[in-house]
């Protein structure tokens, strides 16, 4: 006879490994839970009760993964809740339904997503549906599932017949997803709107606690983005404190890697990536497959820094490698890019140059323009590296304003680009005005902080 925690596990088709890694519960310990071999103590009910919110969006409670007394639930079976939960057959008709709603939007225009889905099926399997359908969608069509997770937080604000804490809850989730998506398009101010949503749900929920130390990890992973990074060590430092108090090893591992690019920000190349390397037992241990990629690329950059070639390529080797079995296009992609601007700086700049052409064109394929504008700026880098080829460089910046505007770009982000084409057209730009200008564009975020030039050499 299977316990219950079995029966949820295999009707979402939860492996064992994934369980395991969510819940921080060794493998050996859970088998014996799931067999009914042995009863699991008050921490880790909660521990599990947290794993299978996360992994299944759903509105689990203790009682749903093991017997407790009637005092303590009542008759277990009597509410409806319930006999969703574990009627698979019910629960995969639901299911089914949300997901062939979903389908249907294709023949939808965007802008009416919301509409159709209010009419046809405010759930919270529908919602469920969304944001799952639009995280595997996110570093392939990452326009595509911001659109979706936009959609989602919508719906999730209203269903009114879901229990409030649940229907927070969810609601901030799809907020937090959609944070996600903005950051990987470049829209840093966006993203920290919708950050802030997600932590405005989360906050005094204690339904929602482990989901408040995700949303702050992900702010302050989107303020080092910004430059912001006296603030986003606060942020970090909260979320840090939330998973060391329930052993979240894995999170733990994902904040260093965060507080690594901290450090890379302030220059300190060589302690980036020492935090970064420390990581890379935690994560391979924690079969944490995309974080491990992104640190490799991570190691890669700090490697560039400290003109290491070598090391550098191999480690970007390993990313690229890494990102194409997990299928993550977009990673790929800005791996790809950071490959070739390796290439440009310390062997064959003809070869780099021919390279960045064709990433430039995939980058606005997936209508990801500001990494496309961004290659634009690697190009003119690697014209200017010697020798000179300083009329080219001049062509190619002739081409940035638009480039940057299509990408949404700020009025000082604009400024910075004036500026650089002045100087590349008065042939008195070099390499380090390029590199100034990147770092402004890379930490800009719409907050008005004035651009100012380099001192001159």
């Amino acid at each position: 006879m299977l316990t219950r925690v079995e029966i949820l596990r295999v009707s979402r088709n939860i492996a064992p490994g994934a369980l395991e890694a969510e819940s921080g519960i060794s493998r050996q310990h859970l088998l014996r839970i799931r067999k009914g071999e042995i009863e699991p103590r008050r921490g880790m009910i909660a521990m599990l009760v947290s794993a299978f919110r996360h992994l299944t969006l759903e509105d689990i409670h203790a009682d749903d993964i093991v017997e407790l007394s009637v005092e303590e639930s009542g008759p277990w079976r009597r509410g409806p809740r319930h006999r969703t939960l574990l009627d698979i057959d019910a629960w995969k008709r639901e299911a089914d339904a949300a997901a062939e709603l979903i389908a249907g939007l294709k023949d939808v225009p965007a802008p009416e997503w919301l509409d159709h889905l209010l009419t046809r099926g405010r759930t919270d399997a529908v919602v469920r549906a969304l944001l799952f359908h639009a995280r595997s969608r996110i570093d392939q069509q990452p326009a595509y599932a911001e659109r979706v997770f936009r959609t989602a937080t919508s719906l999730a604000e209203q269903l009114h017949s879901a229990r409030p804490a649940y229907r927070t809850t969810l609601a901030g989730r799809a907020w937090l997803e959609l944070a996600n998506a903005l950051r990987q398009l470049g829209r840093y101010t966006d993203a920290l709107t919708a950050i802030e949503e997600a932590e405005r749900r989360f906050e005094g929920e204690p339904y929602a606690t482990k989901e408040l130390g995700r949303a702050w990890l992900t702010h302050g992973t989107i303020l080092v983005k910004t430059g912001d990074l006296d603030s986003a060590e606060r942020f970090l430092h909260r979320a840090i404190n939330i998973f060391a108090a329930v052993d979240d090893h894995r999170r733990i591992a994902r904040v260093r890697v965060v507080t690594g690019g901290i450090l890379f920000e302030r220059a300190d190349y060589v302690g980036a990536r020492e935090v970064w390397l420390a990581t890379l037992p935690v994560l391979r241990a924690a079969k944490e497959k995309h974080t491990l990629a992104v640190v490799l690329l991570n190691i890669g950059l700090a490697h560039v820094e400290l003109g290491d070639a070598t090391a550098a390529a191999a480690s970007f080797e390993d990313a690229l490698t890494a990102f194409r079995r997990l299928h993550c296009t977009v990673e790929v992609l800005r791996t790809r890019a950071a490959q070739v601007r390796c290439t440009a700086l310390f062997e064959d700049r003809d070869a780099a140059l021919r390279a960045f052409v064709l990433v430039r064109r995939d980058f606005e394929r997936r209508a990801l323009y500001t990494d496309a504008a961004m290659v634009d700026l690697d190009i003119t880098e690697a014209l200017l590296l010697p020798p000179a080829r300083a009329r080219a460089a001049a062509d190619v910046a002739a081409r940035l304003p638009e480039a940057f505007r299509r990408a949404g770009a700020s009025r000082e982000a604009k400024k910075a680009i004036a500026y650089l084409y002045e100087a590349l057209s008065a042939g008195a730009a070099e390499v380090t005005a390029v590199r100034h200008v990147r770092t402004f564009l890379e930490r800009d975020d719409e907050r008005g902080i004035p651009f100012v030039p380099p001192e001159a050499s």
